[in-house]
């Protein structure tokens, strides 16, 4: 069937003609029909998010959803539109996506390549608790986990422990995460059967000395903050185009997984940028400016007790970041935001990204 715009902006109109004077199933047939008739991805937005709100009045979780993460992707500008659509996964119920936990665990691949983890950490009980986190995490795929200690910045402690490192793949890892879903090693390996660098939040542009610099629409991730004090977890999202994102420029250091070549060949130049800060752009801009595939693999759940500390050492990172890239001074994206939800507990967070992995691969129904 050949894509027909005017077709699909007729049945829209009518459609919308349908809701107001009350007739929802007649408006929904129409909507569905305006979709096959344009095809998803040329569908105007508008249609997309009258069905989703359609669908959502009528308790059409599917369909809602289906059609919401859709618009939330082809007009990342609304940002109305798009916190709507975030709250609503959150207003899901979990049995209506996820009927089994269990059903949508990823494989391991049978042969998966040699993996070495690269965590530099100073603090012996943060230590240990991440080693148990891999333990578990990773029992599917046997690896080497090499600590760096004393390391006088994050550039330091990432060259000393790539020097000890073998693997094919190797990640380097914060000492302070934990591991939201039980396929996390799975999907490591899938996303890195496609890429030479990912990394679970990043920005498909880098302009200027910091992730979020350009703001919007080149934002994309999800990543869950639990930091000493807070009450709730928080859910962060920072899009709604998932679950892999290709073509990133910059990525989070919260967790950085790269093919051993393009390690070897970008480098963590301990001279470079100083402290702990800044090193994960730098790094991972480099790789992009290589030529590296960086990607960003949304479905890497994790949840960092951190967020962040931007004290004078992250502004002297900062300002050599600008000096090693004096390119870069593009002026800050006017909407450099997340979308938040606040979940109770980590069997919350959990679930939470449960609905996030199986609203991804919901169709709509126009077939």
């Amino acid at each position: 069937m050949q894509p027909d715009p005017a077709l699909a902006q007729r049945l829209h109109n009518e459609a919308i003609a349908l809701v107001r004077s009350r007739r929802p199933a007649e408006a929904r047939v129409g909507l569905l029909a305006a979709i096959r008739s344009a095809g998803e991805a040329a569908v105007d937005p508008r249609t997309l998010k009258a069905l989703w709100q359609l669908a959502r009045d009528e308790g059409d979780w599917k369909t809602a959803l289906a059609a919401g993460m859709r618009a939330a992707v082809r007009d990342p500008l609304d940002f109305r539109f798009v916190d709507t659509v975030v709250r609503g996964l959150h207003e899901c119920p979990l049995e209506v996506l996820v009927p089994d936990m269990g059903s949508a665990v990823m494989p391991m691949p049978v042969h998966p390549p040699s993996l070495s983890v690269v965590i530099v950490s100073q603090d012996d009980a943060r230590y240990a608790a991440v080693d148990a986190q891999f333990d578990e995490a990773f029992a599917v795929w046997p690896h080497e986990r090499i600590r760096v200690k004393g390391a006088t910045s994050m550039y330091d402690g990432y060259a000393q422990g790539f020097a000890r490192s073998r693997g094919e793949i190797v990640a380097f890892a914060h000492d302070d995460i934990r591991f939201a879903i039980p396929d996390f090693a799975a999907r490591l390996a899938d996303v890195m059967a496609h890429a030479d660098i990912a990394g679970v939040a990043g920005a498909t542009l880098v302009s200027g000395p910091a992730l979020l610099w350009p703001g919007h629409p080149h934002l994309h991730g999800a990543i869950t903050h639990k930091a000493p004090g807070d009450t709730a977890c928080e859910f962060a999202v920072t899009s709604l185009r998932g679950p892999r994102i290709e073509g990133a420029q910059g990525l989070d250091g919260v967790f950085i997984a790269g093919r051993r070549d393009w390690v070897e060949r970008v480098g963590f130049d301990p001279r470079g940028i100083p402290g702990f800060h800044f090193y994960d752009l730098d790094f991972s801009y480099r790789a992009f400016l290589a030529g590296a595939r960086v990607a960003i693999a949304c479905d890497l759940a994790l949840i960092h007790a951190s967020r962040g500390n931007f004290d004078t050492a992250w502004g002297d990172a900062r300002s050599a970041f600008s000096v090693k890239h004096p390119q870069l001074d593009a002026a800050p994206g006017t909407h450099r935001h997340w979308y938040a939800i606040a979940l109770a507990d980590e069997a919350s967070v959990r679930a939470h990204y449960a609905k996030l992995l199986a609203a991804w691969a919901l169709a709509l129904p126009v077939d």
